[in-house]
């Protein structure tokens, strides 16, 4: 099952205590990694891309690259932490991009057969 929306609590989670942006970007790392068998994306596809603070409220979003590009459109989560409400709502628009290696079609001699022709021919 994939997640899409969320909101709720960490038990294990305590945003109380967290005084900085470094000590919140801990907890929001943590959070992800949480989510990570319910998303699309791997953690290694994941970048962190916003972060905002203010006196209600923290989001950070974490945007999805994949082969150093990012996915249009969608391809990202969201989280934020209501600080009044003691909540986290999470918005994961990942999607998930199959990547499949590429098929050898040729064999290593048949490779070596059409450089040797090439080089043959454009000796000139």
């Amino acid at each position: 099952m994939r997640l899409s929306n969320f909101t709720g609590t960490f038990k294990d989670l305590d945003m109380e205590n967290v005084t900085d942006s470094v000590s919140t970007r801990i907890v929001f790392d943590n959070v992800l990694n949480k989510l990570l068998p319910f998303i699309a994306a791997s953690k290694s596809e994941l970048i962190m891309y916003e972060f905002s603070s203010n006196i209600r409220t923290t989001d950070i979003r974490y945007h999805q690259i994949v082969d150093g590009y990012p996915i249009e459109g969608s391809g990202f989560i969201n989280i934020a932490y209501d600080k009044n409400r003691d909540l986290f709502t999470i918005l994961n628009a990942t999607v998930n991009v199959q990547q499949k290696p590429a098929s050898i079609n040729l064999s290593l001699k048949q490779a070596m057969e059409i450089v040797k022709n090439y080089y043959v021919r454009n000796r000139d």
